[in-house]
């Protein structure tokens, strides 16, 4: 079993690892964690906890996946982004109570800090910019369904932002 001394030293491991990575996408002090992923007792989906606290940073949360010994959930360590979002407590489902609140990501609406890198050097734009304007292949039904309602329901806080201005 690790102690959290242990699972402390990992994920400063990894996150050393992505230090390349982080460079690119201009970020100098990351909020990074190593998330284990479990399946929804709520919607039966593959999901990640995140604590009201850690959002509460308002900045964006940067993950790796992990088993629970906090050995890499993918072989490549892949980098992922949970961008800011000021409605995460209206948009995702809550477990446990008082200053225990945690949050379900779904998996598959983690963003690959990869995919935003690629697009930049494909398309030769900024990497700031390029954050905003996320390719149509990441939108979710949730996403779809914020365009047709005309309701700020989207986990993308542009987008909320974009419906709310009409």
């Amino acid at each position: 079993m690790l102690t959290t001394e242990d699972k402390k030293k990992i994920t400063i491991k990894f996150q050393k690892e992505h230090e390349k990575l982080f460079k690119k996408l201009n970020v100098t002090n990351p909020y990074f964690k190593c998330k284990v992923p479990y399946m929804s007792s709520i919607n039966q989906e593959k999901v990640i906890g995140i604590f009201k606290s850690e959002f509460d940073y308002g900045i964006d949360i940067y993950v790796q996946l992990v088993y629970t010994d906090y050995n890499p959930y993918e072989q490549k360590k892949d980098l992922y982004v949970i961008k800011k979002n000021p409605h995460y407590n209206k948009e995702y489902k809550s477990i446990g109570e008082g200053t225990n609140i945690r949050y379900e990501i779904p998996v598959d609406e983690l963003i690959l800090a990869d995919e935003i890198i690629d697009l930049a050097y494909e398309d030769e734009l900024d990497v700031e910019e390029l954050y905003d304007d996320i390719p149509l292949s990441t939108a979710t039904l949730r996403d779809f369904a914020a365009v047709m309602l005309k309701k700020p329901v989207s986990n993308k806080k542009w987008l909320n932002d974009i419906i709310n201005k009409k």
